[in-house]
């Protein structure tokens, strides 16, 4: 099975808590070319609020070290990209439209895991629970079988 990893999966996943890309097992991972982006962008935004004292919840006990040490696990991160192509650029709005999304981030996700049949991994609760759930199968990090 064919796993979409969004990018707050991703995140995660290069963290020092977490397990890493070897959760998903020998399943083959890909993601929209965004996905680098936008994990690069949290990664980002993490180093400025621990430097600016402005930390999230979310970010935990995050440090600048373990930040860039991500950065570099994003690097080399075991998924394949699907690049921006004209024909996913109009799936993905077609998606958005059919599902009432304003933009087109969340829709890319969607439109990859359409194309190769495949199950979109994230921790957004509102995707995983929305009108997409009825296109393809949305699940969260823990609802996947542990790696054999």
């Amino acid at each position: 099975m064919t796993l979409v990893l969004d990018a707050n999966v991703v995140v995660g996943a290069c963290l020092p808590d977490d397990a890493g890309f070897d959760r998903f097992g020998s399943e083959p991972l890909i993601a929209p070319d965004l996905m680098w982006w936008e994990a690069a962008s949290t990664l980002h935004e993490y180093l400025w609020r621990i430097e600016a004292n402005r930390r999230l919840p979310e970010m935990g006990d995050v440090t600048h070290g373990e930040a860039l040490a991500a950065l570099a696990r994003l690097h080399a991160a075991p998924i394949t990209p699907e690049p921006l192509a004209r024909d996913l650029l109009d799936e993905a709005w077609s998606v958005a439209s059919r599902c009432g999304f304003a933009r087109l981030y969340d829709a890319a996700y969607v439109a990859v895991a359409l194309r190769h049949g495949a199950t979109l991994v994230t921790v957004d609760r509102p995707l995983r629970d929305g009108p997409a759930g009825k296109l393809v199968r949305i699940v969260g990090p823990a609802e996947l079988a542990p790696p054999a």
